[in-house]
């Protein structure tokens, strides 16, 4: 159906996809690589409206930013080849440090009146080694601070991919709680 048109304008829309590369979307949630369909339908939503740029994080401990402001409408070969290129195959889930990454390429946008989003395709489960400065404790608590201060600059849509698996359950409240 046509439902999704009424819930988001995509004209003149500038959105950050954050793709989830850990591991365990691999091995219990997303084994079928369902997070690059839904990332690939939506840009091909956003290819037939007005202007509608898209940018790609995909992270795991770390960000990495694939590409940004790319045009949805001339650039879309380019922009869902570069989806396909994630593979799950790197360690731990740092939601705090993606969604921070997105949100700094929304504020560095060069345009101030285009509607801006950030879409988060995840398992939700923040998990960091125990080496790293901060313990996944304290990014959850740093990001539930951001979202309770309105810290980020958009609305945040989220995708939670949920395996159903006991070993690693998906955690859809922190993921509501984003959204």
């Amino acid at each position: 159906t046509n439902d999704h048109k009424n819930i988001i304008d995509y004209s003149n829309l500038e959105i950050v996809i954050v793709i989830d590369k850990s591991l365990s979307m691999r091995e219990y949630s997303d084994i079928d690589y369902v997070a690059l369909d839904a990332a690939n339908s939506f840009v091909d939503l956003c290819k037939n409206s007005g202007n509608c740029t898209v940018s790609l994080v995909s992270f795991a401990n770390y960000s990495n930013i694939v590409f940004e402001n790319k045009n949805a409408k001339t650039d879309n070969d380019y922009i869902k080849s570069e989806i396909n290129n994630i593979k799950y195959d790197s360690k731990c889930t740092n939601i705090t440090g993606a969604l921070e990454v997105a949100n700094n390429i929304i504020k560095n946008t060069s345009n101030p009146y285009s509607k801006k989003m950030i879409l988060l395709i995840s398992d939700g489960k923040i998990d960091v080694p125990t080496s790293s400065e901060k313990s996944s404790q304290d990014l959850e608590n740093e990001l539930n601070e951001k979202l309770n201060n309105n810290y980020y600059k958009c609305p945040i849509y989220t995708i939670a991919l949920d395996g159903k698996n006991e070993k690693y359950p998906t955690d859809t409240d922190l993921l509501k709680k984003i959204a």
